[in-house]
């Protein structure tokens, strides 16, 4: 567990020793001694979190693999049902919400997500399905993986916002059901038997585009409390491509190669990515802004 500024950090980020650099003097970042060439990484949210995960060490009994939500419909689409009456139940303006930026490119994750393990397109709810009222209305116990791709709020991210939420499609008129933000109140009320949480391009809508230590804290503290084993978060939004290569990896380890140990498949997907091409992604901004919070060894996801 970590605490002050190291909780905007991926710790996989820090080096044992100077970095390496080129003839020219550019930093070769494939050489650079990286932690994560050491280790394998998971922190927890708080130590109280030990205490809930302890009660769920089985694997989950889930009987379905998958769902996912993403790509949630913002950018003012709705922008003639704008009202300043139009509330949630958080006092936070619908109109304040469908602002924040819309990313298109987490429906693409999602189902690259849902192919490698083997879940169909009903697994996915993109879009104008990505509702909070669709998730509080599911039985979300049947999943053994979730994934949220959208923006985490922290509490103050928008006017009159209290706690740290999910963006969802906000719904035209609010109501005590959904009004576009799934808080952490309103996560840990839900009833998870989760082996493994994904949090995708969660930071992108922080107010300075950095990562926000309290917030991510606070959700994955949420899911926990909810039955969710352990969390895949994400510290920075990071290109598609990106993404999609690392998770492709990281599912790739936990089902063969590392008889389920989440971060030690996480760690694995990282240093494949340094090694291999484009060469671009031997950055540290493409491998290293997923951290695997909570129990990291687990049983591996079964096919179906």
């Amino acid at each position: 567990m970590v605490d002050g500024p190291l909780t905007t950090l991926p710790l996989s980020v820090l080096v044992r020793s100077v970095e390496a650099s080129t003839d020219d003097g550019s930093p070769d970042y494939a050489q650079v001694n990286w932690l994560i060439n050491h280790f394998s990484i998971s922190r927890l949210p708080t130590v109280g979190a030990l205490g809930m995960l302890r009660r769920t060490v089985a694997p989950s009994a889930a009987d379905s693999v998958f769902v996912g939500f993403g790509d949630p419909v913002l950018t003012d689409v709705w922008g003639r049902h704008r009202s300043a009456a139009t509330r949630g139940k958080n006092a936070v303006r619908i109109a304040d919400v469908r602002r924040l930026l819309r990313l298109p490119e987490t429906a693409g994750e999602l189902r690259a997500v849902a192919r490698m393990v083997n879940a169909g397109p009903e697994s996915l709810f993109l879009g104008d399905a990505a509702t909070e009222g669709r998730v509080r209305s599911m039985a979300m116990n049947h999943f053994r993986i979730l994934a949220f791709a959208t923006h985490a709020l922290s509490a103050g991210d928008l006017p009159g916002l209290h706690e740290p939420a999910l963006v969802l499609t906000p719904p035209r008129v609010a109501s005590g059901n959904d009004d576009g933000l799934l808080t952490v109140s309103e996560i840990a009320g839900l009833h998870l038997d989760a082996d493994l949480v994904i949090l995708s391009a969660c930071n992108s809508a922080a107010p300075d585009g950095s990562a926000d230590g309290e917030g991510l804290s606070g959700l994955a503290r949420a899911f926990i409390y909810a039955g969710g084993r352990s969390l895949l978060v994400s510290y920075w939004p990071v290109s598609s491509r990106a993404t999609q290569t690392l998770m492709t990896r990281f599912f790739e380890q936990w089902q063969t190669r590392q008889r389920g140990d989440r971060s030690q498949a996480l760690a694995g997907a990282m240093r494949s990515m340094m090694a291999g091409s484009p060469s671009a992604y031997r950055h540290p901004m493409f491998w290293a802004p997923f951290s695997v919070v909570g129990i990291s060894r687990g049983m591996v996801p079964a096919k179906p």
